[in-house]
Formats: structure tokens, C-alpha cells, sequence
């Protein structure tokens, strides 16, 4: 009788304990002595810049979050910036102050590529396709950022110009 008892008071726990994991997490920001800010709580939440935020909706419904066309941008009025409609969004560096224009960059995936993008005045504004895997994160001469797709390419952010090369790294 005893180990019957036992073993109930194991599967209960076990139950409840696969439950609980099973739940998806929501994160939320908290403004110290007033609570949370946002409305609703997310997936996931990353700081961007300029009071905007990285977000995954939370979705009761998805056990498996992988990002792929849930990530969008947000401000802490929860106004919708960008539509959850992207794998991953970053910023590329946090010094953007370099690049001569002084607007944020930020590389968004789709899932098949990365682009570059800058991000004015709430405005997303598409420098580059979706073609490329990664951004250098290094601006040099406040004009130039370097792409990679299989070789190095150089951008010219002032006018949107790529310098081809054969070469699979570049320095500045």
C-alpha cells in the first residue's frame, strides 16, 4: 500500500511538472514601482534601440517557437513597427553614430537570407535583397559596411552601390 501511495504521489508530480514545461514562457517590461508596461507578454523581447523592441508574439498554441515568421518591432506602446513576419531581426553594432547618416542599421532574415536596412524616424527603409548571410560588424570611413555571401562585399551606404569582390575576408 505504501509504495502504491508513493507512486501516485510520483506520477503526480511528474504530471504536473510535464505540464508546467510544456507551458510557453511570456516575457513583459516592468517600469520600477508601476508593472508590467505591455498589454500583452511575448515569446521573446530584445532591446533595439530608441525605446523599440525585438518581439515574438506569445501564442498559447505554438509549442515550438523557431522564430520563422513571428519576429517583428515594436515600441512600448506596443504600436507594431515592423510586421511579425520575419525569422530574426538586429541591430548590426550599437556605435551607429559612425555611419554618417547617424540612422540605426539593422539586418532582418527571412529565413533564406539576411538584408541590410535602416530604420529612421520609425521608417524601415531595404538597402540590400535578402541574399546575404551576415554583416560585417564594422563600418569603416562612416560609408562603407561589409556583407558576406560566400565572398566579402563592400556597401556603399551612402548611395547603396556593392563593390564585388573574389575574396572571402576584407578589412578595413
Amino acid at each position: 500500500m505504501k509504495i502504491k501511495i508513493q507512486l501516485l504521489y510520483l506520477f503526480t508530480f511528474l504530471f504536473i511538472l510535464l505540464k508546467l514545461n510544456a507551458q510557453p514562457v511570456g516575457y513583459n517590461v516592468f517600469e520600477v514601482n508601476k508593472g508590467e508596461m505591455l498589454k500583452k507578454d511575448y515569446q521573446y523581447l530584445e532591446y533595439l534601440f530608441d525605446n523599440l523592441l525585438v518581439a515574438v508574439p506569445l501564442n498559447n498554441e505554438i509549442t515550438d517557437y523557431s522564430y520563422e515568421n513571428l519576429t517583428g518591432i515594436i515600441d512600448l506602446h506596443e504600436n507594431i513597427i515592423t510586421p511579425f513576419q520575419y525569422r530574426n531581426i538586429s541591430k548590426i553594432r550599437d556605435d551607429y553614430s559612425l555611419y554618417n547618416k547617424n540612422i540605426p542599421l539593422i539586418n532582418i532574415s527571412n529565413g533564406k537570407g539576411m538584408a541590410l536596412f535602416t530604420l529612421g524616424n520609425r521608417i524601415l527603409k531595404k538597402i540590400t535583397e535578402f541574399e546575404y548571410l551576415k554583416f560585417r560588424p564594422f563600418l569603416f570611413d562612416g560609408k562603407y559596411l561589409s556583407a558576406y555571401n560566400g565572398y566579402c562585399q563592400i556597401i556603399n551606404l551612402e548611395n547603396g552601390d556593392l563593390i564585388k569582390t573574389q575574396f572571402v575576408e576584407v578589412d578595413p
